[in-house]
C-alpha cells in the first residue's frame, strides 16, 4: 500500500509499467474522494502490507496489512475501510 512499508522480494520482473504489484493499493479519503498519503497520515508509516499472493501486470490480489498495534487486517476484510479509518 502506498505510504506503508512493503516487503522484500527475493526476485520480481520489471516490465513495461515497473514491477507488478508497485503501488497497487492505495487509501482513498472518501470525503474528498482523493488518494491520500503519509504526508496527511503519519500514522501509515507505522503500518506495513504484503500481498497474499504474487501480483501480476494483469493481477493485483489482496494485502495482508498490519498495523502499528500488531493488529493484522486484509484488504478484503468486511470493514476494513473502518479500521484504516480508526487508526
Amino acid at each position: 500500500m502506498k505510504s506503508m512499508s512493503g516487503e522484500q522480494l527475493a526476485d520480481c520482473t520489471v516490465g513495461k509499467q515497473g514491477i507488478p504489484g508497485d503501488r497497487g493499493w492505495a487509501l482513498r479519503d472518501e470525503t474528498t474522494g482523493e488518494i491520500t498519503n503519509a504526508k496527511r497520515f503519519p500514522v501509515l508509516m507505522q503500518c506495513s502490507a504484503k500481498y497474499l499472493e504474487p501480483p501480476t501486470s494483469e493481477f493485483i490480489p489482496n494485502a495482508e496489512i498490519r498495523f502499528p498495534d500488531g493488529t493484522v487486517v486484509q484488504s478484503d476484510d468486511s470493514d476494513i475501510n473502518k479500521k484504516l479509518s480508526d487508526l
